[in-house]
């Protein structure tokens, strides 16, 4: 997949500069899933209650990031608009 939205962001003209900032700023939300991945399937075998609590802070904070995330990009989208229509 990173191949194609490589492909696509260079052919709308990103910059390099923006293209690194939006990797690094998205590798949290990706070391996220992998622990995710990883705690689920330990969890199969039994695990610690601090194990437990951390699973589930990651799961609530991911949770949160994915729906925050549109909700504020929909709002700038609609300021901008806003904006350009006065």
């Amino acid at each position: 997949m990173s191949e194609l939205t490589t492909a696509v962001f260079s052919t709308c003209g990103m910059g390099v500069i923006t293209f690194m900032i939006a990797a690094i700023l998205s590798l949290p939300k990706q070391f996220t899933t992998v622990y995710l991945g990883v705690a689920l399937e330990q969890s199969e075998s039994g695990t610690s209650s601090t194990k437990d609590t951390i699973r589930d802070a990651m799961l609530g904070l991911t949770t949160l990031m994915t729906i925050a995330q549109p909700l504020v990009v929909y709002v700038r989208v609609i300021i901008k608009g806003s904006a350009a229509n006065n």
